[in-house]
């Protein structure tokens, strides 16, 4: 409350001061949820009016240099290709260990 009584103007009288913010206060605390949502809900529809992710996206990429994109394609590509690789292997390795298993128990 006392930053509201620093924000409103120096011409009024500091008793008027302490009344008003204890009413904006008031205010608050009753609406303060509704006004929270509906802020939060503005805010989020001229994120998406104004940002147009997919476009600063697409220009991005789009900027890049043919060797610079197909570099950084090639790098995310070989961390993804690492990983499934090293699954696969072990993959294998437990079928690999069932089907012994299971020759040597019927063969």
């Amino acid at each position: 409350m006392a930053r509201v009584g620093e924000k409103l103007p120096g011409f009024i009288p500091s008793g008027f001061r302490g009344s008003i913010a204890n009413y904006l206060g008031d205010i608050i605390d009753r609406n303060g949820n509704e006004i929270f949502d509906e802020m939060k809900t503005t805010l989020a529809r001229k994120a998406k009016e104004e940002l147009r992710l997919k476009e600063l996206v697409e220009d991005k990429i789009n900027s890049f240099d043919l060797e610079q994109l197909e570099d950084l394609i090639i790098r995310l590509s070989k961390q993804e290709l690492k990983q499934i690789e090293v699954l696969g292997g072990v993959i294998g390795f437990f079928v690999g260990i069932v089907q012994a298993v299971i020759s040597y128990y019927l063969f």
